[in-house]
């Protein structure tokens, strides 16, 4: 089938008419543009290059490794803040990248925004630590160690390979624990409040960990078995001594089971898909034949509106998976446009209910999203100029 070009002014008509068809008036926190772009499409959003970003210079970084910005997605994830509405990205680590600043991409207006500077690397401790002689949380690669807190509205890491200077670039991982408050509180350390088992086993790095928003509590999946974060006194308790085989793996909560998905692991073993059952405390090795592929890290979301798991970057095409969790079976979207096969993306394939679509964020010069494609066979769909005066609708509504 032939591709389909759409200019501007039919793209403009088809919104209109989307808007006029929808039965309830579209809520403040959607984003219009998002909301009318085509099922089963790649989207390359305009103007959403990280260096762009001003502030980026990390300062005295005068070594050989290190320093380029686009290091921060070494082996690091992100999350979804889903009362602001904005993706939280922080990586880096090792000798990957030094900068430890916290990036947004704000879901409102598209665009990428700096909340914290990057500390100079001139504050690296003299011995390798988790934090800069400011108390500020070194950078490391997150994997999927990562995610956003409801009820406290705190972004909140665990452990990571952390950034040392040279002569060490050890990569360590020390076990701790931070939280940052948009309130204006910032990043507080919580490692000294830690308590229960903080060894090895919990703080490995490339598990993966999960928030739940109805027990209030974080559940990290190690291969080593299975613990709970309690918030309210920051106390690990183990839950089980079975975990999900391998490193480098994500997991994502599935809100009408109860359950939490693990995919990857082919770090150090086969890729499996698992699944934690959180009421029971029951884990499961769901599939370990049949999958998307042996891939490290790669995205995976629920996918909440259509009840189905959605993976990309299985490290060898730019195709989406979606699994339908009664069948238990992975369907292939092939895309002959969009970003380039990827890995070890981790959270920064993140799924938005409220404007149901997908964003990848895999490039320090673009974001891309993704709609879903159910069942239809859509033809690919190429937009002409006048794409970006689209996107800028909500700026004048």
């Amino acid at each position: 089938m032939y591709p389909i070009k759409l200019n501007a002014f039919f793209y403009w008509l088809l919104l209109v008419i989307f808007m006029l068809n929808e039965p309830m008036p579209v809520s403040a926190q959607q984003n219009p543009a998002l909301l009318a772009l085509p099922d089963g499409v790649w989207t390359a959003l305009p103007n959403t290059a990280i260096n762009d970003v001003s502030g980026m210079d990390i300062g005295c970084c005068d070594y050989t490794l290190g320093c380029d910005h686009s290091g921060i997605f070494s082996y690091s994830g992100a999350t979804l803040d889903t009362q602001g509405q904005r993706i939280i990205l922080w990586g880096g680590g090792h000798n990957d990248y030094f900068g430890n600043q916290l990036l947004i991409f704000d879901i409102a207006s598209l665009q990428w925004q700096m909340q914290t500077q990057p500390t100079s690397v001139c504050f690296f401790n003299d011995t390798p630590d988790y934090q800069f002689t400011n108390g500020l949380p070194v950078s490391r690669h997150t994997y999927d160690h990562i995610g956003y807190i409801n009820h406290l509205d705190v972004f909140f890491a665990f452990s990571g390979a952390t950034a040392d200077a040279p002569p060490f670039n050890n990569g360590t991982s020390y076990g701790d624990a931070w939280t940052y408050a948009f309130n204006g509180a910032g990043w507080v350390d919580r490692t000294p409040g830690l308590s229960g088992d903080q060894g090895f086993r919990l703080a490995e790095p490339g598990a993966s960990g999960e928030y739940d928003p109805l027990t209030q509590a974080w559940f990290q999946i190690s291969q080593y078995g299975i613990w709970r974060l309690d918030f309210n006194n920051y106390r690990w308790t183990q839950l089980s001594e079975t975990g999900h085989p391998g490193i480098e793996r994500v997991s994502v909560l599935d809100t009408q089971r109860r359950l939490i998905w693990t995919y990857g692991g082919d770090y150090g073993g086969d890729a499996r898909l698992s699944s934690y059952a959180i009421d029971s405390n029951t884990f499961t090795i769901v599939s370990e034949q049949n999958l998307p592929g042996a891939t490290s890290g790669a995205g995976l979301v629920y996918d909440s509106a259509n009840d189905q798991l959605v993976l990309f970057g299985n490290g060898q095409s730019n195709s989406v998976f979606n699994y339908d969790i009664g069948q238990g079976v992975w369907t292939e979207f092939a895309s002959n446009n969009g970003p380039p096969a990827t890995r070890r993306l981790y959270g920064r394939f993140q799924y938005d209910a409220i404007n149901n679509v997908f964003f990848l964020i895999d490039s320090m010069e673009t974001v891309w999203v993704w709609k879903n494609q159910l069942g239809s066979n859509l033809p690919d769909i190429i937009f002409e100029d006048g794409f970006e005066e689209m996107l800028s609708v909500q700026e004048s509504m």
